[in-house]
């Protein structure tokens, strides 16, 4: 490379690449609701939990969620019994839900014309898009990309009436307009997805028509005591469990370990902490043609942040592009 960090428009990818979406995507949108601090003053948890974040420094709910793990763990096999400490596991994780779903509007959603524009533009380079994120931009980018002039490829999330169809085409294949429909999955859940323990299935409860009322629709949902398709839990351990025991959550996280032998992976807005270890274990048995990483506010060549990276992706070869750069995500 002639720059340790390239520019978007530089990069040369393959043809059908594959992209990972991370909480950066949705910072880019809106930072002052995504970025940690502000999740946590919305999330509303009690005083003992608020002081398990400041015991950490930060406010990464992965992290404060993977310390009460190891203290529940410990106090198990030390025969200590108590409820304290998996009650304040599941404050936490209600509150993370909680806050995101704060965010948005009631009407319609926070991203503005030329964001949605930008982003479509951006996604529409990929054979299929997977994302970290729980909240609502890449399930309203969906229907967006439905009424856009002229698109160049639409995007599927393989929901229809409300019921996942496992057996849709997986990438890209061609609808009846002879138009490109690109596979979209939601790796960790999202709000819109509900997790039915009887049933066993995965109802999407939205009108793909309508995206006027999103958070009205998910709210009156969980009144009836149904919960969001979550996967925030503190260890990476964990989170593979939660994984296998959701039908979606294990089919898409099979298509992206799957999809990725041999194509070029764009990595956007996921930093891949020790939580994320199985995504990053993933990424190297599948072994990417090349990983290209979205680094924000890049540092040069000194930036600590590009050995972290190429620690990590240790089975493909690593480029790193500004992730503010012009064509990339809304930019």
């Amino acid at each position: 490379m002639s720059r340790t960090i390239e520019n978007w428009a530089s990069l040369k990818l393959d043809n059908d690449p594959v992209v990972l979406l991370g909480n950066g995507a949705s910072r880019a949108i809106d930072n002052d609701s995504f970025d940690y601090p502000s999740l946590l003053s919305r999330a509303k948890l009690r005083e003992s939990i608020q002081n398990v974040f400041a015991s950490i420094g930060e406010s990464d709910f992965e992290k404060a969620l993977r310390l009460l793990e190891i203290t529940k763990n410990t106090n198990s096999l030390i025969g200590v019994e108590e409820t304290v400490t998996a009650e304040h596991v599941e404050e936490i994780r209600s509150g993370l839900i909680n806050a995101v779903r704060s965010i948005h509007p009631t009407q319609g959603v926070a991203m503005s014309p030329r964001q949605a524009n930008k982003a479509i533009k951006f996604l529409s380079n990929f054979k299929s898009i997977f994302t970290l994120n729980y909240d609502f931009f890449l399930y309203w980018l969906i229907q967006k990309s439905r009424a856009t002039d002229e698109p160049t490829r639409y995007f599927r999330d393989w929901f229809t009436g409300g019921f996942f169809k496992h057996d849709w085409p997986e990438g890209i294949y061609l609808d009846r307009n002879g138009l490109q429909c690109a596979a979209c999955y939601f790796l960790h859940g999202a709000l819109h997805l509900i997790d039915d323990p009887e049933q066993k299935i995965i109802l999407d409860v939205l009108d793909e028509a309508s995206n006027q009322t999103l958070i009205k629709k998910v709210s009156e949902v969980w009144k009836g005591g149904r919960r969001p398709l979550f996967v925030s839990e503190g260890t990476w351990e964990l989170k593979e469990k939660r994984i296998e025991e959701s039908k979606y959550l294990r089919h898409a996280f099979g298509q992206f370990k799957q999809q990725l032998n041999g194509v070029d992976l764009v990595i956007y807005g996921a930093s891949l902490s020790k939580q994320d270890q199985h995504l990053v274990d993933a990424i190297n048995s599948a072994k990417p043609k090349r990983v290209f990483v979205g680094i924000h506010n890049p540092s040069g060549s000194s930036d600590p942040r590009l050995a972290e990276w190429k620690k990590k992706i240790s089975a493909s070869p690593v480029t790193f592009f500004n992730a503010t750069s012009k064509g990339s995500w809304i930019y």
